[in-house]
């Protein structure tokens, strides 16, 4: 009877069975292994048994009884139903030594990006993060996987090797935001300029203002200025607006003092009579409305 019943249970040809179905089949199978109904048969027999009828629970709880932990996560990988579980698997025996997880992780790695890149990111960065770079090569031949999985190494704020950044689709602005994050100030804007990625420039010159001596922020916006262009989206004149906020006018006359832009002088004079204008301006507005707040005071204390 027995038999019948195992035969039953792991017989799929000439049926398709609902999701239910097969989870309440599996089910009945871990019932009558948990209660040892099935001692006569051999360890190996049932495995094979399992793995052919795709109860990859079943087979789980046999290579679970065997000890034997290196096919556990592919017994996750290859469920439909429990693919996402496999990462509170690892996250639970990551620091059991018996259950070897960081080489099940490596040989499985691809798999475990293709079910969630979020989290298999996430365990490498907690547990891995020396071997981002080997990761990534293993995903070498897959780019779309590759770079979905730095993407979220990036996003984590870790500081990836320049070249690994860009080694996918040429993603020239993370690498030069991993370029800044590390200090590397000059080496991020001659990467920007080298793809003419002026905004991006621009940008980069503005937080280097606020992050740098003068020295150092008057050293970018000199590189930026002495790039020679290749697009028409920005004008010195642009260029210099940008610059002027963030460099004293003595020192932006020194700065371009000597690069070969031609007749810079009537373009600096131009930005300074806009500037002494606008503060003309601010000026005039701030004693209107300084009068306006007096005569408003005065009339609610007259009523």
């Amino acid at each position: 009877m027995l038999e019948t019943v195992v035969t039953s249970l792991t017989n799929t040809m000439g049926e398709t069975l609902s999701l239910r179905d097969h989870t309440e089949r599996e089910q009945a199978w871990l019932d009558l292994l948990s209660t040892n109904k099935l001692k006569h048969l051999k360890t190996d027999k049932l495995l094979e048994m399992a793995l052919n009828s795709k109860c990859f629970r079943v087979a789980e709880y046999l290579y679970e009884r065997q000890h034997d932990y290196s096919n556990i996560i592919p017994c996750y990988l290859k469920d439909p139903v429990r693919k996402t579980e496999v990462f509170n698997y690892i996250l639970n025996y990551i620091n059991v030594s018996e259950r070897c997880i960081q080489e099940q992780f490596l040989v499985n790695f691809k798999e475990l990006v293709a079910v969630s890149s979020k989290k298999t990111s996430e365990i490498v960065i907690e547990y891995f993060p020396d071997l981002i770079e080997q990761f990534s090569e293993m995903l070498e031949d897959n780019c779309d996987l590759q770079y979905v999985f730095l993407s979220e190494i990036v996003l984590g704020d870790v500081k990836l090797p320049p070249r690994i950044a860009e080694m996918k689709y040429e993603v020239h602005v993370a690498t030069a935001l991993l370029l800044e994050q590390g200090g590397e100030w000059t080496e991020a804007i001659e990467l920007l300029l080298k793809h003419d990625m002026i905004e991006e420039g621009i940008n980069l010159c503005i937080r280097g203002a606020e992050h740098l001596d003068s020295e150092g922020a008057q050293r970018l916006w000199l590189m930026l200025l002495q790039h020679k262009r290749e697009t028409e989206n920005y004008s010195l004149r642009q260029l210099l607006h940008a610059a002027a906020p963030h460099v004293p006018p003595a020192q932006l006359l020194e700065l371009v003092s000597n690069v070969n832009f031609g007749d810079v002088r009537n373009l600096l004079q131009g930005i300074l009579s806009d500037y002494t204008h606008d503060v003309q301006m601010l000026s005039t507005t701030l004693k209107l409305l300084g009068k306006d707040l007096h005569y408003g005071k005065y009339t609610v204390s007259m009523i």
